[in-house]
Protein backbone atom coordinates (compact mmCIF):
# COMPACT_ATOMS: atom_id res chain seq x y z
CA UNK A 1 0.00 0.00 0.00
CA UNK A 2 1.35 3.34 -0.59
CA UNK A 3 0.84 6.90 0.58
CA UNK A 4 1.06 8.80 -1.80
CA UNK A 5 -1.89 11.18 -2.40
CA UNK A 6 -3.19 14.19 -3.87
CA UNK A 7 -6.00 16.84 -2.21
CA UNK A 8 -7.30 20.23 -2.86
CA UNK A 9 -7.64 22.03 0.62
CA UNK A 10 -10.44 24.35 0.35
CA UNK A 11 -10.66 27.40 3.52
CA UNK A 12 -13.01 25.45 5.84
CA UNK A 13 -16.52 27.45 6.62
CA UNK A 14 -16.69 25.94 9.96
CA UNK A 15 -13.08 27.42 10.79
CA UNK A 16 -14.37 30.35 9.56
CA UNK A 17 -17.60 30.46 10.98
CA UNK A 18 -15.90 29.55 14.74
CA UNK A 19 -13.78 32.12 14.27
CA UNK A 20 -16.45 34.79 13.75
CA UNK A 21 -18.44 33.41 16.66
CA UNK A 22 -15.27 34.17 18.65
CA UNK A 23 -15.10 37.27 17.39
CA UNK A 24 -18.70 38.06 18.47
CA UNK A 25 -17.56 36.61 21.79
CA UNK A 26 -14.50 39.31 22.09
CA UNK A 27 -16.96 42.19 21.11
CA UNK A 28 -19.70 40.77 23.67
CA UNK A 29 -17.08 40.72 25.93
CA UNK A 30 -15.84 44.27 25.55
CA UNK A 31 -19.64 45.59 25.43
CA UNK A 32 -19.72 44.06 29.03
CA UNK A 33 -17.13 45.53 30.56
CA UNK A 34 -18.13 49.20 29.24
CA UNK A 35 -21.51 48.62 30.60
CA UNK A 36 -19.81 47.80 34.11
CA UNK A 37 -17.68 50.07 33.97
CA UNK A 38 -18.63 53.23 36.95
CA UNK A 39 -18.20 56.71 34.90
CA UNK A 40 -16.96 58.29 37.91
CA UNK A 41 -14.09 56.51 39.23
CA UNK A 42 -11.77 54.82 35.59
CA UNK A 43 -10.70 51.65 36.03
CA UNK A 44 -7.35 51.38 34.22
CA UNK A 45 -7.27 47.62 34.10
CA UNK A 46 -10.60 47.09 32.95
CA UNK A 47 -10.40 49.80 30.45
CA UNK A 48 -7.32 47.89 29.41
CA UNK A 49 -9.23 44.41 28.93
CA UNK A 50 -12.16 46.04 27.18
CA UNK A 51 -9.87 47.75 24.03
CA UNK A 52 -7.96 43.88 24.92
CA UNK A 53 -10.84 42.58 23.69
CA UNK A 54 -11.91 44.99 20.64
CA UNK A 55 -8.27 44.86 19.45
CA UNK A 56 -8.18 40.74 18.81
CA UNK A 57 -11.94 40.58 17.80
CA UNK A 58 -10.53 42.98 15.22
CA UNK A 59 -7.69 40.75 14.47
CA UNK A 60 -10.01 37.71 14.06
CA UNK A 61 -12.29 39.22 11.94
CA UNK A 62 -9.45 40.52 9.85
CA UNK A 63 -8.05 36.83 9.76
CA UNK A 64 -10.68 35.29 7.87
CA UNK A 65 -9.79 37.36 4.77
CA UNK A 66 -6.20 36.80 5.15
CA UNK A 67 -6.49 32.79 4.94
CA UNK A 68 -5.34 30.70 2.31
CA UNK A 69 -7.61 30.60 -0.85
CA UNK A 70 -7.19 26.83 -2.58
CA UNK A 71 -3.94 24.86 -1.85
CA UNK A 72 -2.93 21.57 -3.36
CA UNK A 73 -0.83 18.89 -1.11
CA UNK A 74 0.39 15.74 -2.71
CA UNK A 75 2.00 13.27 -0.80
CA UNK A 76 4.67 11.38 -2.31
CA UNK A 77 5.61 7.32 -1.62
CA UNK A 78 8.64 8.43 -0.05
CA UNK A 79 6.80 11.13 2.19
CA UNK A 80 7.67 14.08 0.37
CA UNK A 81 4.98 16.89 0.80
CA UNK A 82 4.35 19.70 -2.03
CA UNK A 83 2.27 22.54 -1.31
CA UNK A 84 0.80 24.70 -4.50
CA UNK A 85 -1.02 27.00 -4.14
CA UNK A 86 -4.18 26.39 -7.59
CA UNK A 87 -6.15 29.52 -7.27
CA UNK A 88 -4.96 33.10 -9.08
CA UNK A 89 -5.31 35.21 -6.06
CA UNK A 90 -4.18 32.52 -3.48
CA UNK A 91 -1.81 34.00 -0.77
CA UNK A 92 0.36 33.09 2.28
CA UNK A 93 1.70 35.09 4.77
CA UNK A 94 4.45 34.12 7.27
CA UNK A 95 5.15 35.40 10.20
CA UNK A 96 6.84 38.57 9.49
CA UNK A 97 3.64 39.27 7.04
CA UNK A 98 5.37 38.70 3.82
CA UNK A 99 3.40 37.15 0.68
CA UNK A 100 4.62 33.91 0.30
CA UNK A 101 3.55 32.29 -3.53
CA UNK A 102 4.53 29.54 -5.77
CA UNK A 103 2.78 28.99 -9.04
CA UNK A 104 5.01 25.22 -9.40
CA UNK A 105 5.24 24.41 -5.84
CA UNK A 106 7.17 24.25 -2.63
CA UNK A 107 8.44 21.13 -0.52
CA UNK A 108 7.75 21.21 2.43
CA UNK A 109 8.83 19.49 5.75
CA UNK A 110 5.90 18.11 8.47
CA UNK A 111 6.90 19.23 11.57
CA UNK A 112 6.93 17.38 14.88
CA UNK A 113 4.80 19.68 16.93
CA UNK A 114 1.99 18.96 13.91
CA UNK A 115 -2.05 17.89 15.19
CA UNK A 116 -3.03 14.98 13.51
CA UNK A 117 -6.08 14.04 14.73
CA UNK A 118 -9.09 11.99 13.02
CA UNK A 119 -11.06 15.21 12.68
CA UNK A 120 -9.13 17.67 12.11
CA UNK A 121 -5.13 18.07 10.83
CA UNK A 122 -3.19 21.23 11.71
CA UNK A 123 -0.55 20.55 9.79
CA UNK A 124 2.62 22.76 11.01
CA UNK A 125 5.74 22.68 8.20
CA UNK A 126 8.72 24.08 7.32
CA UNK A 127 9.69 25.50 4.06
CA UNK A 128 12.85 25.20 2.00
CA UNK A 129 13.84 28.81 3.46
CA UNK A 130 12.84 28.36 7.14
CA UNK A 131 9.42 29.91 7.27
CA UNK A 132 6.97 27.92 9.11
CA UNK A 133 3.22 27.38 7.74
CA UNK A 134 0.24 26.53 9.65
CA UNK A 135 -2.27 24.64 7.65
CA UNK A 136 -5.80 23.71 9.18
CA UNK A 137 -7.09 21.18 7.66
CA UNK A 138 -11.01 20.29 8.35
CA UNK A 139 -13.50 17.98 7.49
CA UNK A 140 -14.97 20.01 5.25
CA UNK A 141 -11.71 21.70 3.55
CA UNK A 142 -11.33 18.46 1.10
CA UNK A 143 -13.22 15.32 0.40
CA UNK A 144 -13.91 12.69 3.03
CA UNK A 145 -11.57 10.00 0.63
CA UNK A 146 -8.82 12.46 0.65
CA UNK A 147 -8.92 13.70 4.36
CA UNK A 148 -8.60 9.87 5.23
CA UNK A 149 -6.15 9.70 3.00
CA UNK A 150 -4.05 12.63 3.82
CA UNK A 151 -4.03 11.52 7.51
CA UNK A 152 -2.76 8.28 7.06
CA UNK A 153 -0.44 9.90 5.04
CA UNK A 154 0.63 12.34 7.56
CA UNK A 155 0.56 10.08 10.47
CA UNK A 156 2.93 7.71 8.36
CA UNK A 157 5.21 10.54 7.79
CA UNK A 158 5.04 11.49 11.43
CA UNK A 159 6.27 7.99 12.68
CA UNK A 160 8.90 8.06 10.30
CA UNK A 161 10.37 11.50 11.66
CA UNK A 162 10.34 9.98 15.27
CA UNK A 163 14.17 10.03 16.75
CA UNK A 164 15.61 7.04 18.19
CA UNK A 165 14.60 5.73 21.87
CA UNK A 166 17.58 7.80 22.99
CA UNK A 167 16.28 10.64 22.47
CA UNK A 168 13.68 13.15 23.77
CA UNK A 169 9.93 13.87 23.19
CA UNK A 170 11.01 17.58 22.06
CA UNK A 171 13.98 15.92 19.62
CA UNK A 172 16.64 16.85 21.63
CA UNK A 173 19.37 14.63 23.04
CA UNK A 174 19.00 13.64 26.61
CA UNK A 175 22.26 14.54 27.72
CA UNK A 176 23.47 18.29 26.63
Amino acid sequence: MSIATSAEVRPSRILCALTLAMTCVLWLTAWQLALISNPGTPDVVQALAMLVCVFAGCLLALSCRTRIKTLRIDITATGQIRLTHTSRDAFIRDRSHTVVSSEEGEVVQLLRDSTLWSCMLILRVRTGSGKIIVLPILRDSVTAAAFRSACVACQWIAAQNMRPASASFFGESLVD
